[in-house]
């Protein structure tokens, strides 16, 4: 994509004429059944519509009801270091601000899923 159509865009997002732009949600089968949401922000909801549709029949799907199969979650990545604190304390505040589940992958590396909404809270009680 040309570095001039980037910067058009970015300009005209950031304008005052693009502040009514909405965002939408729209749900379909891509090929072989995988289950999208594909979340936009558009200042014109028809043209989107009509753009998302096309690209599902192009390539074998096709717009249907699937937001029933996703749950919206918040995770987090920590290298070791990070946070300064051990795995046990670490595990206590994440639960206590609200993760639902902290693993550890190895290499001192920790993941921390919560609920979406809790993402910002668990984060800065994690690194603060």
């Amino acid at each position: 994509m040309p570095k001039d159509t980037i910067e058009r865009a970015i300009k005209r997002a950031t304008s005052k004429e693009y502040s009514s732009a909405e965002s939408v949600v729209y749900e379909g089968l891509g090929p072989h059944g995988t289950a999208l949401i594909i979340e936009c922000l558009t200042d014109n909801k028809n043209r989107t519509v009509k753009s998302i549709r096309n690209k599902f029949n192009k390539n074998g799907g096709s717009m249907a009801p699937v937001g029933y199969m996703f749950d919206k979650k918040g995770l987090i990545w920590f290298s070791s270091g990070e946070a300064n604190d051990s795995l046990d304390s670490m595990f206590d505040n994440a639960i206590e601000a609200g993760a639902e589940d902290i693993e550890e992958l190895g290499d001192g590396k920790v993941e921390i899923i919560c609920e979406f909404s809790e993402l910002q809270t668990v984060s800065k009680t994690l690194t603060g």
